[in-house]
């Protein structure tokens, strides 16, 4: 009855399950975002600034193989902290809850012809983007669509995909289609004006010379110890998320850490990887990202609610980050620290 009232739940400091579950709803969004190379505009950018800057293409499974290490490991220690600290459930009872959800489920009805056929599209697209590339099981080797058709790269299959939602039909009697061209300039192009305008300012950095003169201010940084480095580049990115957008400050900033690698001689991926992740990670403010601007605007979880839990995991991704990069970027990318890749000398 309380979770139907028109009141929100925040208003009632004794229901910690509304503002851990909404606030669940968030970070689990933002936490699973770094999964894949599409998951969020952050990912895109690294990947387009990567290889704009050294002609290496980070595929859909090497990126996976990071992402998904880190999902898996932190997810469960969000859970831990927002229900066992943050907002300790003890003893709270939902009688209703079986009911409501599955009252919910009935009302959703059975899942119509457009549904089918997007989830169709993506589920094709998802595996076109993992098959891509050849996958070598020890004692048997499993082709690849580059094997047949060695120019196909990741941005193929994805516009390969959209035009398959322009030409599906849904009623060819109505000449109605899975998107139209009304629909689809809804789009935020913005965002591909901002992941652009980081690309060009990362070449600019490269064909002015800026990059080596920056790189050459930076080198004392050689000497320091490459995790605290980590840390202060993933501390630095995740507080300063929280009040910028983190994907203007992913095309900002990821060229500058790419001149920066050359002052302490390490592999580009080493420090620009973690510090991508830790732009999706700003939990504390709504502006931090956008599952939790829509949270907050739900009237359920209050500033209050989500500095308290967010600060906490905030210092939580920093460490969490900072192991990543040593146990799933190191081995995914095949990085040998202290030492340069030769693609980027």
């Amino acid at each position: 009855s309380e979770v139907s009232s028109s009141v929100p739940i925040d208003s009632n400091p004794d229901f910690r399950f509304g503002p851990c579950l909404m606030l669940g709803i968030a970070y689990a969004a933002s936490i699973g975002g770094v999964g894949t190379v599409i998951g969020t505009a952050p990912n895109a950018i690294m990947a387009g600034m990567v290889e704009k800057l050294y002609g290496q293409a980070i595929s859909f499974t090497q990126w996976m193989r990071v992402g998904l290490s880190t999902i898996v490991v932190f997810l469960p220690l969000a859970w831990l902290w927002l229900t066992r600290l943050a907002f300790p459930l003890k003893g709270e009872q939902l009688p209703e809850a079986g009911e409501t959800l599955r009252e919910e489920r009935e009302a959703m009805g059975v899942m119509s012809r457009e549904e089918r056929l997007v989830l169709t599209v993506f589920v094709c697209t998802a595996l076109a983007w993992v098959f891509r590339e050849p996958k070598s099981l020890g004692f048997f080797r499993l082709p690849g669509i580059n094997d047949f058709l060695p120019g196909v790269g990741d941005s193929t299959i994805a516009i390969a995909a959209v035009l398959v939602f322009f030409l599906l039909p849904v009623s060819l009697k109505e000449g109605r289609f899975l998107l139209t061209w009304q629909e689809a300039v809804g789009i935020p192009w913005g965002v591909l004006i901002l992941l652009g305008g980081g690309l060009s300012l990362a070449g600019g950095f490269q064909s002015s010379g800026l990059a080596q003169w920056m790189g050459q201010q930076v080198y004392a940084f050689h000497q320091a110890p490459l995790p605290l480095v980590i840390v202060g580049v993933v501390t630095g990115m995740i507080f300063l998320t929280e009040v910028t957008s983190n994907t203007a400050t992913t095309a900002l900033l990821l060229p500058l850490l790419a001149v920066f690698t050359q002052g302490t001689g390490e592999h580009p991926l080493l420090i620009m990887m973690p510090a991508t992740m830790a732009a999706s990670y700003a939990f504390m403010l709504p502006a931090g990202t956008p599952p939790n601007a829509i949270i907050y605007g739900s009237g359920y979880v209050s500033i209050g609610q989500m500095v308290r839990a967010g600060l906490g995991l905030n210092f939580l991704a920093v460490i969490v980050i900072t192991v990543m990069a040593y146990f799933a970027v190191i081995p995914a990318f095949h990085i040998v620290p202290g030492q340069p890749p030769m693609w980027s000398k």
